[in-house]
């Protein structure tokens, strides 16, 4: 007989329950729900994220422990003291697990584990506080239901990550190569645009979890751990490669009637060499030998040819040249890693491929705006335990506010009141098997069959990973009400006051998600429009005055650049559940292709500002700089009045101005380089800055062109 893998999985989470309970009981510990909460979080897709999601969790408590007692013993008779440190210090946690670290976990368990620890052990003991007392315990819990879970997914039918991180590598490499193929052939005009979005969304997708599976792979599978040098230096490659298709994704109309082979004459055999470098990795992560070495990949342009063509034309095919040619080393860098994991020699230093250079350190005002909703839900239910005496079960009110309020700040779209019917009927649930079935259970091997059939029945109707929440709430009503002890105590009023405390964190959490920052859809939405053209309108006048270079300026400068790139993807995300009452069908059409739009101009303008740097010092192109620095100024202004109300917004006009842009760049480009005697490197300079400057022009054209099909009236409408 077949069991299911969801059968199987609902198991090993039962088992490890019932085995935490019995070795939690058997040593006679007090609160032995904290590890059963270890084994409901640890449960992961495969042995090794759970593994290491256990290592995570112990290493979280342990530091939320250490911070718990040092809070304690700097402010132990100062209320206000006391609880705006520990505010402090959790959203400090809650803004680290909601930006792209691996370690979110431990962050999260660190932010979890500290107010419980520290106002339980503070409320005292049989003769006073028992904080360091309440330390150990918590941190012997959570080892023990994460170690019992670690061991059961790894011995009984345990799913290893390797081949699945593998496949999954591959098959995001199989996309890459299908893009490549796609990407060339629009640009000698033989496909459609349309066909490559699915692979691109596809891929887009997947990368965000790489990072992960390459962790839970590394404990499941000893060959990618002894590996995993090369196989992160061939997940940045991959990664690159993705930015690089990201920046490619418009600007074919520019090519039409040019034959691209003329002017490079390599075109072909290049072509073939990328092509044999994405075949070669197929075969190399199927664990097959590659058929071909890969070639040394260069893409010389022909001069005499090139200069048949026009300043603008010229500019198109050097722009072209450069992005294939850096599709094609991120293609051979991507051979070269697959080539060194397929080797299996691990070596101190993997040089394949570009290295991630560290972002200078700014702010991020999206991940800031979900830590001030964390914490004024966690301010709420501090003053309302601090005022109204009869709020129920103080810790477990605060604890579970702090913890559901970070965890939703990985998906500060999902509305709070979405928890109510799971923490009611989880609640539900864990009063009937606490009122109706405990009291006529004589022993633990009753109570764990029962325990253990509960358990099973809950994880597998909620398998699905997108049920993920559900599920867990639905477990944590559960041990919580049930509260299995040695000297079990049972009434009504336990049930009841669990039952209020799961409506009131909801609650909690609902006030926060509209007060003091706006989570609606559209309040979002209009959040982040502003603050995208306001960072464009930033950038656009740093083309124009460049050359400031004090520390403060830069820091703003990265800052709205960090804007810039992240907002587009976010603004997505929102536009995905903005309701129908705010937005029709035919504009929501309109809305995703601006953003698409937008998402090319943030492409556009980091082009130009590198093309710009290296043609800064370049004396002979003064008018371009000065006819560039005047339209820089000008489309500034514009940003900013579309950053105050892009429903008044004067589309035409900046349709005028960039048509006339377009007038005046052709004049100077004629004057400027008809007589002028530039050398081939300086040549290739002044056309990718022409090129680029012609790329933002069509990139906020094609942002205007949308923003007019948009009742923008109807989506900044108040609505409750």
């Amino acid at each position: 007989m077949t069991i299911s893998t969801k059968a199987k999985e609902s198991f090993k989470i039962a088992l490890a329950m019932v085995i935490t309970y019995g070795i939690s009981l058997t040593m006679d510990w007090d609160r032995t729900f904290w590890a059963a909460l270890s084994v409901i979080f640890c449960s992961l897709a495969t042995a090794g994220e759970s593994v290491n999601a256990g290592i995570d969790r112990i290493m979280g408590t342990a530091v939320g422990a250490s911070l718990a007692l040092l809070v304690v013993s700097v402010f132990p008779q100062d209320r206000w003291l006391f609880l705006i440190s520990l505010s402090a210090i959790i959203a400090v946690c809650s803004y680290h697990m909601t930006g792209g670290s691996l370690r979110k976990s431990a962050w999260f368990n660190a932010g979890f584990n500290l107010p419980i620890i520290a106002i339980l052990g503070e409320s005292g003991g049989l003769v006073g506080p028992a904080t360091f007392d309440l330390a150990i315990l918590r941190v012997q819990q959570t080892t023990l239901g994460a170690i019992v879970y670690s061991l059961v997914a790894v011995l009984v039918w345990p799913r290893r990550g390797g081949e699945d991180f593998v496949n999954a590598v591959r098959d995001i490499c199989r996309l890459q190569h299908q893009l490549f193929s796609g990407y060339i052939h629009l640009l000698v005009g033989k496909a459609a645009v349309g066909g490559l979005q699915e692979p691109m969304a596809k891929v887009a997708t997947q990368l965000p979890t790489l990072g992960g599976k390459l962790e839970g792979a590394a404990y499941d599978n000893p060959d990618v751990r002894l590996m995993a040098g090369a196989w992160s230096s061939h997940l940045r490659n991959v990664r690159a490669l993705h930015m690089a298709f990201d920046r490619w994704n418009s600007g074919f109309e520019e090519f039409e009637g040019l034959d691209l082979r003329r002017y490079i004459p390599d075109w072909d055999n290049f072509i073939a060499g990328v092509e044999i470098c994405f075949q070669g990795v197929d075969r190399l992560m199927s664990g097959q030998p590659a058929l071909h070495e890969r070639k040394v990949l260069e893409l010389p342009l022909d001069e005499q040819a090139m200069g048949e063509l026009s300043y603008f034309q010229r500019a198109a095919v050097v722009s072209c040249r450069d992005r294939v040619l850096a599709v094609g080393s991120l293609a051979a860098s991507l051979f070269d890693s697959a080539s060194s994991i397929r080797s299996g020699e691990p070596r101190t230093e993997y040089e394949n491929g570009p290295r991630e250079q560290p972002e200078p350190w700014t702010i991020d005002l999206d991940r800031l705006s979900t830590t001030i909703r964390q914490t004024t839900a966690l301010w709420l239910v501090f003053l309302a335990v601090i005022y109204v005496e009869a709020v129920p079960i103080v810790v477990a009110t605060v604890a579970l506010t702090n913890a559901f309020s970070m965890a939703l700040g990985q998906s500060s779209h999902a509305q709070a009141t979405m928890m109510y019917k799971p923490v009611v009927l989880g609640g539900l649930f864990g009063g009937v098997f606490y009122m109706f079935i405990m009291p006529h259970l004589s022993g633990f091997l009753e109570f764990g069959s029962f325990l253990f059939a509960a358990i099973f029945a809950v994880a597998y109707i909620y398998s699905d990973p997108r049920a993920k929440m559900t599920r867990g709430l639905w477990m944590t009503m559960l041990v919580l009400i049930m509260g299995a002890d040695n000297q079990q105590v049972y009434s009504f009023l336990v049930f009841a006051n669990f039952l209020i405390v799961g409506v009131l964190f909801v609650t909690f959490m609902a006030i926060a998600w509209r007060f003091p920052i706006s989570f609606r859809p559209e309040d979002r939405l209009r959040a982040q429009f502003r603050r995208y053209w306001q960072s464009a309108a930033f950038l656009l006048r740093d083309l124009a005055v460049a050359g400031q270079s004090n520390r403060l300026y830069r820091w703003r400068r990265g800052f709205h650049r960090h804007q810039l790139s992240a907002l587009p993807s976010r603004l997505k995300v929102w536009a995905s559940v903005l309701s129908r009452a705010a937005l029709g069908d035919a504009d929501r059409k309109h809305l995703e292709a601006l953003l698409g739009s937008m998402q090319l101009f943030s492409h556009r303008i980091g082009d130009l500002q590198e093309a710009h740097r290296e043609a800064m010092h370049l004396q002979r192109i003064g008018k371009l700089r000065s006819w560039g620095d005047n339209l820089h100024t000008s489309l500034a202004i514009s940003m900013e009045q579309l950053a105050q109300d892009p429903a008044v917004f004067n589309s035409s006009r900046c349709r005028d101005q960039l048509d006339q842009a377009g007038d005046d760049l052709q004049r100077v480009v004629e004057e400027l380089l008809g007589d002028a005697d530039l050398t081939r490197e300086e040549g290739q300079r002044v056309y990718r800055l022409l090129g680029s400057c012609r790329g933002l022009q069509g990139a906020i054209r094609g942002v205007v062109v949308e923003l007019e099909h948009i009742d923008w009236q109807r989506l900044h409408e108040s609505r409750f």
